[in-house]
């Protein structure tokens, strides 16, 4: 990661800076695999911050934050930052939001891939609602981290998990039947709250996962499952 508050002074394109990036692992093939321009004679033991030369290359402003586009070795980095005092400044609280922003996806779109399989060898959908994850469970298809979003303090734990108890997964299912026939855009499984500011991901009919707005899904609740006050009633 980037260490917190790096300051990117308003440098124009093509201006060259230090990045500062702390890393946990001694495994030198992994940080040569991982981190272009690692040096291993030059860098520090493991867990302490390297320094590496790279290149801003352009900063794609978006209200009051940014992007800044950086080549580092033989790669481009993408970094989250905000403006403090017309100074740019990394916020490693982004870069952790979006790697569990990835995560959540990853569950969901897992999730979609597991409800396929099911119609593939069963010749016909799980149900719907919590039944959903009894349906896919028995069936070999799911395991217990793809019930629990990351970052979300509930947890199913091996017991409730082998007992059916789904009561603090992090997802909500239709209340409506799965079918080939649904709509591509309807809502089928949803985080329960929106675990990431702003956001909710959701995984539609067609199999698509999408972080939506509070607005945009409560648009997609009210549509295709009814008033936005039973988005989180979806699940029986």
């Amino acid at each position: 990661f980037c260490h917190q508050d790096v300051e990117v002074p308003n440098t124009p394109a093509g201006a060259w800076m230090k990045v500062k990036i702390g890393v946990a692992t001694g495994d030198r093939a992994l940080l040569r695999q991982y981190l272009l321009g690692y040096d291993p004679e030059r860098s520090d033991a493991a867990g302490a911050a390297r320094v590496f030369n790279a290149q801003l290359m352009k900063v794609e402003e978006k209200g009051d934050g940014a992007v800044l586009v950086m080549q580092l070795g033989e790669g481009v980095v993408e970094l989250p930052a905000v403006k403090q005092e017309g100074v740019w400044k990394v916020d490693v609280r982004a870069i952790v939001e979006q790697q569990r922003l990835g995560e959540c996806r990853a569950h969901l779109q897992q999730i979609g891939d597991r409800i396929r399989k099911y119609v593939q060898a069963k010749r016909k959908y799980p149900r719907s609602g919590e039944d959903l994850w009894t349906d896919l469970r028995e069936a070999g298809l799911l395991e217990i981290r793809l019930v629990n979003c990351p970052v979300d303090a509930a947890r199913v734990s091996p017991a409730d998990f082998e007992k059916d108890h789904w009561t603090a997964v992090s997802y909500r299912v239709t209340r409506d039947a799965l079918s080939a026939g649904a709509d591509a855009r309807k809502p089928v499984v949803w985080e329960k709250t929106p675990a990431h500011p702003g956001r909710r991901v959701v995984l539609t009919a067609a199999g698509n996962v999408f972080d939506m707005t509070q607005e945009q899904f409560d648009e997609a609740i009210e549509t295709f499952e009814g008033a936005p006050a039973d988005r989180d009633s979806g699940s029986k």
